[in-house]
């Protein structure tokens, strides 16, 4: 019997199993949290919470009309980031929903 490695047999037996997306979509979103504290100051910072990741689309809540204009001028950049982050293209767009406000 030859050694696999766990290495080679978690990402399959994550495939198996259907848990793979829901990884690679919190993961997603953990890695903008990390961009977004890299590329927003902190005033702008504390009114954007990335949500959730589905479809290439990474779901933003805001709490700010100043956080969704900060949005669209380092929205491009900040998928740039999350994708060399994360190591491929995951993130197409940014969907934005605004919250109390």
């Amino acid at each position: 019997m030859s050694f696999t490695s766990l290495g080679a047999l978690l990402p399959q037996a994550m495939r198996q199993a259907g848990v793979g997306t829901s990884v690679t979509a919190a993961k997603v979103v953990d890695v903008a949290g990390e961009a977004a504290a890299r590329l927003f100051p902190p005033e702008q910072l504390r009114f954007i919470h990335p949500v959730s990741f589905v479809g290439g689309a990474l779901r933003v809540s805001i709490t700010s009309p100043s956080a969704g204009h900060a949005i669209r001028l380092r929205g491009v950049k900040w998928i740039e980031e999350i994708n060399r982050t994360v190591g491929t293209k995951k993130v197409q767009r940014i969907d934005v929903k605004r919250q109390g406000f």
